[in-house]
């Protein structure tokens, strides 16, 4: 693999995962997954998938099941019929109509770098 390529983990829908898993990469996840998710890249959490884990990653979406704190450095997306059951911590939330988010904490910073006003905050549900 060369320094540009970025690698791509595939949990499918019988696959099952428990423990921790640190990826250079992108992560896609169809299966079953319990422990500690972090990935430099992108997380996608699919329909098929329930995760009982913590995430980070630098653009998470979700679309199945989510039970523990997500982090996401670019931004969160809660598809259709997406759940999230934890605390977030994110620049940017969009949640489609359909999505559930519940938690103690919520934590969304939309201020522009060297900006000081904060703002921005596209996708917000109202």
């Amino acid at each position: 693999m060369t320094e540009n390529e970025t690698s791509v983990v595939m949990l499918g829908p019988r696959d099952r995962l428990i423990g921790e898993l640190y990826i250079e990469g992108n992560l896609r996840v169809s299966g079953t997954l319990e422990g500690q998710i972090e990935a430099t890249g992108d997380v996608d959490v699919t329909e098929a998938a329930t995760v009982k884990a913590t995430v980070t990653g630098r653009e998470v979406n979700v679309s199945g099941q989510v039970n523990g704190a997500v982090t996401a450095s670019k931004k969160l997306v809660i598809g259709r019929g997406g759940s999230i059951v934890g605390d977030v911590r994110v620049p940017r939330l969009i949640m489609q109509d359909g999505a559930s988010l519940s938690g103690g904490g919520c934590r969304i910073n939309t201020s522009a770098p060297g900006d000081g006003r904060g703002g921005g905050a596209a996708g917000n549900r109202r």
